[in-house]
């Protein structure tokens, strides 16, 4: 078993709330207002599109706990989607059942040839790098992992953080890198502490919690999320790194890094992390856009489409036409500032402006 230290600015920092036991630690990542202010949820979906459905659906199953199954893809959703008419698409949609919150993962597999969002594993590189699972045994999980062929990228880490009340606790990380190119992180917190999702316990595994984008404007995307999507920035540092320790790639020691995370009003977990290295930042290997391969879309629901309709307008994205399905819900589609794909997904009781 190899175990690393590692700086607190070495790696994804600001995963962990600082609740134990009940204790409230004057937390700077707990909710700051109701439930009720939220315009959009938490991060419903991530969606990767890849032409390796088996080996795809192998490291999410085996290997990080979730349960895959096919579902149906209508024209009108691939149009959506921005998936071609023809590719002979199939949606495998992943999630953890056993729990009550976690990111679904959609599958978007096709015959259609497509480039790497992101060739390599650095991450400078524009887009959506990783998913963050909450794990209970991490060093038996790392054991599992190897076995089915996935090591971690620099073994286990250890993260020295501080309470307010003046000590400190050690929270484990391990990155494995997953399909195309996407990192992958298990992260464990000591006991007594609030994991940063709900873990099954069977399995002891949970999440995905959270998703990372790499941007190449921090203020830009903290804007989008803030005034498109009512996103709340509960942690925006600015921070050099100590180097490529820690499983990250591409980061060398001195580089400075923006870290935002931000929720959805009144959240604690399906959340994202915004990361900037300015001008050091690397554009996104292909376009973000299907048939191309990784990760390339987020979903969001909304009880007020009008509103975040009126938002879009007011930030001049560019939207597919909108999608009125069965039940009488809207979704759309449309441009992140990086390029990113959005879902827009009207549910719940509609609010009408």
């Amino acid at each position: 078993m190899i175990y690393k230290r590692a700086l607190i600015v070495g790696t994804f920092i600001a995963l962990y709330s600082l609740t134990a036991a009940g204790q409230d630690y004057d937390d700077p990542l707990a909710p700051r207002s109701s439930p009720d202010n939220a315009l959009t949820s938490p991060l419903k979906a991530v969606s990767m599109v890849t032409n390796s459905l088996q080996e795809t659906r192998r490291f999410y199953e085996d290997g990080m706990g979730l349960t895959c199954s096919k579902g149906e893809l209508s024209d009108d959703i691939k149009r959506i989607w921005r998936l071609a008419n023809d590719g002979n698409w199939q949606l495998h949609s992943c999630t953890r059942p056993q729990t009550s919150d976690g990111i679904e993962v959609r599958l978007l597999s096709s015959d259609l040839p497509g480039k790497e969002v992101r060739s390599d594993f650095d991450v400078k590189r524009n887009g959506i790098m990783s998913l963050g699972f909450a794990i209970s045994g991490i060093e038996a999980h790392e054991e599992k992992m190897v076995d089915l062929g996935y090591p971690t990228n620099d073994g286990i880490t250890t993260i020295t953080l501080p309470t307010t009340s003046g000590g400190t606790y050690v929270v484990k990380e391990s990155h494995y890198k997953g399909p195309h190119n996407s990192y992958n992180l298990g992260i464990e917190r000591p006991e007594g502490f609030d994991s940063v999702a709900a873990v099954d316990a069977n399995s002891g595994l949970g999440g995905p919690a959270y998703s990372a984008m790499m941007v190449p404007d921090a203020d830009v995307f903290k804007a989008f999320m803030e005034d498109v999507l009512g996103y709340e920035a509960r942690r925006d540092i600015e921070f050099e790194s100590s180097g490529p320790g820690g499983g990250l790639i591409g980061i060398e020691k001195g580089t400075k890094l923006r870290f935002i995370q931000m929720y959805s009003p009144g959240s604690t977990s399906n959340y994202m992390i915004v990361m900037s290295v300015g001008d050091l930042s690397l554009p996104a290997s292909a376009e973000i856009l299907p048939p191309n391969l990784g990760l390339m879309m987020m979903t969001y629901e909304t009880s007020n489409f009008d509103k975040v309709a009126s938002r879009m307008e007011g930030a001049e994205v560019t939207a597919t036409s909108t999608l009125v399905t069965a039940k009488g819900d809207r979704r759309v589609t449309f441009r992140a500032p990086n390029g990113t794909l959005i879902e827009i997904i009207e549910t719940g009781n509609k609010v009408k402006d």
